[in-house]
């Protein structure tokens, strides 16, 4: 690998992360920028709810073949044993994998391997999870063809070094998109089947296809990547599972998925509430409990005094904790945190 390629490719990420304004320009301008240090022929990215490291959305026009998409999210979300699914990824000590290095130089032996890579002509991989601590919020995955090389340890440790920064980035534009006005709270349903090969829309309330319509998000069996991957979720875990995500429009939602009898899944679409936007937001402003409960108050219109009283602290600590609070969401008073926190999240939903 040229070194002298590794340095301007990490310099330009830093520059791209510090000012990313949007998930999916961040995701293509990274890998733009990855690519003249690190080649490669196809990439997808993709965004996580922190919560669970479940897909919330992401950018796949140029990853691999739409046809052999189901057969992937079966072997990434279904109950199939491969390895280097993302989740495991996520947990692992280093936040990057090679196929080729997970397998002991035996990628054969896995299930994505021959099913999806080897007939897409990919048979090279490199995943790349995104995480700012342990917490995840995104990926990256790379293919090279049969005419190229593996991807090298090399390759993979520069990846591993811009982790973090580009977790940083999509922590924050989480954050920049003002919600948008709407209306209506109540949740609609949709109803899949989820079978070995596809997962396929039975039926659904008007207001849950509406909400998924809203979902910027590739799709695989006329359904939003997210969706499929949370309902194959539920049915491989014969139960239930459940992640946050926000539409193109800036609303967040909250999707449930219940497995039913014989193979149809149930989806639950409505507006997140109010205690599910606030665990987000708190993850995503990196907020202690205690600093939580002083915004809480600081909303309600408390004072340093007030607050101090409520939560039996000294006044001085209670100034310590909002400066705190007001470095790490970037405001200079408690209107502006006001503004950030209730009228830009909580006042569309409410």
């Amino acid at each position: 690998m040229d070194q002298r390629r590794a340095r301007q490719a990490v310099n330009e990420v830093e520059r791209l992360c510090r000012t990313a304004t949007d998930a999916t320009a961040l995701h293509r301008s990274v890998a733009a920028a990855v690519s003249t240090a690190v080649p490669f022929d196809r990439w997808c990215a993709i965004s996580f709810d922190p919560a669970t490291a479940l897909p919330t959305g992401g950018f796949h026009a140029e990853g691999l073949p739409m046809p052999l998409m189901p057969r992937l999210l079966e072997l990434e979300f279904g109950d199939e044993a491969d390895v280097g699914r993302l989740a495991e990824v996520a947990r692992a000590e280093r936040p990057v994998l090679r196929l080729s290095e997970a397998t002991g130089r035996n990628p054969a032996s896995s299930p994505r391997f021959r099913d999806v890579l080897r007939p897409a002509g990919l048979p090279h991989e490199l995943r790349m999870v995104h995480r700012d601590g342990r917490t995840p919020w995104g990926a990256v995955i790379l293919f090279r063809g049969t005419d190229a090389p593996d991807f090298t340890g090399a390759e993979a440790a520069l990846l591993g070094t811009l982790s973090p920064r580009v977790a940083e980035a999509l922590r924050r534009v989480q954050l920049m998109t003002r919600a948008a006005e709407q209306t209506g709270d109540e949740p609609g349903v949709v109803l899949v089947e989820v079978t070995d090969h596809s997962v396929a829309l039975l039926t659904g309330s008007p207001s849950a296809l509406q909400r998924l319509d809203e979902i910027e998000d590739g799709t695989v069996d006329g359904l939003p990547f997210a969706v499929t991957s949370l309902a194959r979720t539920a049915h491989g875990r014969r139960g239930t599972a459940r992640c946050r995500l926000r539409t193109r429009s800036g609303r967040w939602l909250t999707l449930h998925a219940e497995r039913l009898p014989g193979s149809t899944v149930s989806l639950v679409v409505e507006p997140s509430r109010p205690v599910d936007i606030a665990a987000l937001l708190t993850d995503a402003y990196r907020l202690s409990e205690r600093e939580t409960e002083v915004v809480g108050l600081v909303v309600r219109g408390l004072s340093n005094a007030e607050i101090a009283r409520a939560l039996w602290l000294s006044p001085y600590t209670v100034a310590d904790h909002v400066k705190n609070v007001f470095e790490k969401t970037g405001v200079r008073s408690r209107g502006e945190l006001t503004s950030r926190l209730f009228f830009d999240h909580y006042l569309p939903r409410l």
